[in-house]
């Protein structure tokens, strides 16, 4: 899998243009070798996208930062990141499957209870991914 990826952003250099995941795997598989590189089964991975208004920036601050060092942590976490734009703080974050998104919301449910007590107002959340994924989800949710 660590070659794939490595070939994979190779070939998107390259071209210097977005390529299809077809395309890269071909790439992959001429330069690796087809039996080094196999094309991944279904994808399972699981993205949440929260929206928050920043009401004490200052407050907040440290708790971002609490968040980032507990999500670096994790198995399951693909990227994690927070942008401000103005009042507005949004969390961009992915994991490998639906059962590492709620290993992480357990892992970062004090820093949640913290930033929501003051700091920050949740404005909306979003989680995408295959129904079958998002299903596990389901209950915290709702």
């Amino acid at each position: 899998a660590a070659a794939v990826s490595v070939a994979l952003g190779l070939a998107l250099v390259r071209r210097w243009r977005p390529a299809s995941p077809g395309a890269c795997l071909r790439a992959a598989q001429r330069r690796l070798g087809a039996s080094a590189v196999r094309a991944p089964g279904p994808y399972k991975f699981c993205s949440i996208h929260p929206c928050f208004t920043i009401q004490d920036e200052a407050a907040a601050a440290p708790i971002m930062a609490e968040f980032v060092e507990k999500t670096k942590r994790e198995k399951g976490n693909i990227w994690y990141g927070w942008d401000k734009v103005g009042d507005k703080l949004f969390c961009s974050e992915a994991y490998v499957d639906g059962d590492a998104v709620l290993a992480h919301l357990e892992n970062v449910g004090p820093c949640i209870d913290k930033i929501l007590a003051g700091p920050c107002k949740l404005e909306s959340i979003e989680f995408h991914g295959p129904a079958s994924e998002l299903e596990k989800l389901r209950a915290i949710a709702d």
